[in-house]
């Protein structure tokens, strides 16, 4: 499997190449050309199945399968107007990221969407995704995505809209900051998620909930 990205931050698209046989999971609304060899439709994975009956959960986060059956193909995908794509690879660690970024997965990988977290009255985010498996992940974060790592007891206070994504091994909570910190803080009402290490997190340079409430208030329109 081959991924390029093409476009600026006005209309990126993703270009993922697919061999003979190869397979990928899809986020729903995000497809928009693919070769004649490629084929696309709506199903689940069984093992995916299983982990989602035994957890309680029901959603998936990639509910389209495509596949390179008839030979050599292309599909591209619709990256989010205010940031770009990101490979980021899975090594049987899990990884949470807020839902809503997700662009695409190989079918090595298992997600599904976790019940949202509330922090504070206004920034109520969207559920976030569990992802786990070894595979590549791609994602469509809001702005530029930095990865920072956290040793073990290490910690770093990140704003919940800027937080797009952390590893199993991140512990998160919810911490009020004194109000004369509140004010420095971007896109939100002095509430962030204290992570503590040992782990990765990705920060984006845009808050996701911007995105994330219209794109709430869209859908809401269309239904």
């Amino acid at each position: 499997m081959l991924v390029q990205h093409h476009g600026d931050l006005g209309a990126p698209l993703a270009q993922v190449t697919l061999e003979l046989g190869e397979g990928l999971q899809v986020a729903a609304g995000v497809l928009v050309a693919m070769s004649p060899g490629i084929s696309a439709r709506r199903g689940k994975n069984a093992a995916i199945d299983q982990t989602l009956h035994r957890v309680g959960l029901k959603t998936l986060a990639f509910p389209i399968l495509v596949g390179a059956d008839g030979g050599r193909g292309d599909l591209f995908l619709s990256v989010n107007a205010s940031g770009a794509m990101n490979v980021i690879a899975i090594e049987g660690e899990g990884l949470f990221f807020q839902q809503g970024l997700q662009l695409a997965a190989d079918l090595g990988i298992e997600a599904a969407i976790l019940p949202p977290i509330k922090v504070g009255r206004r920034n109520q985010l969207r559920p976030f995704v569990r992802c786990a498996g070894r595979g590549t992940l791609l994602l469509q974060a809001h702005g530029h995505l930095l990865t920072h790592y956290l040793a073990q007891f290490e910690m770093m206070l990140v704003s919940p809209a800027h937080l797009a994504a952390f590893t199993s091994g991140i512990q998160l909570k919810p911490v009020r900051l004194q109000k004369s910190m509140a004010q420095a803080v971007r896109g939100g009402d002095g509430w962030m998620f204290e992570c503590s290490g040992p782990g990765r997190v990705w920060i984006q340079g845009r808050p996701g909930y911007l995105h994330q409430h219209r794109s709430t208030r869209q859908e809401g329109l269309e239904s």
